[in-house]
């Protein structure tokens, strides 16, 4: 399995699509911890003290294993305060990066 590290994918997007690096960021940690939540991701192994920043617990228990982009989106706007268009425009672009690295 590929492995590409967060802090670049993230500086493509904001760099390729002309968005705020901090909202880029903060839009895939909350994707991740999504992922993490419904069990679609598991943390790295390193990260043993990594803790939700963003969503309390059990707050996904009921959530599908599954990438809803809208959900995600409109999630970052609640919890980290990025617009929904541009949560939609990072996941777009996310996408797109893994596309350009062989990984999607």
């Amino acid at each position: 399995m590929s492995y590409i590290r967060d802090d670049f994918a993230a500086a493509w997007i904001a760099e390729y699509y002309d968005l705020d690096l901090s909202q880029v960021a903060s839009v895939l940690l909350v994707e991740f911890e999504y992922m993490v939540a419904t069990g679609i991701a598991v943390k790295p192994p390193e990260a043993r003290d990594w803790q939700f920043r963003y969503y309390t617990p059990r707050e996904l228990d009921q959530a599908p294993a599954s990438i809803d982009t809208l959900r995600i989106a409109r999630d970052a706007e609640r919890l980290a305060g990025v617009p929904v268009a541009v949560g939609l425009r990072v996941l777009e672009g996310e996408l797109e990066f893994l596309h350009r690295h062989g990984v999607a």
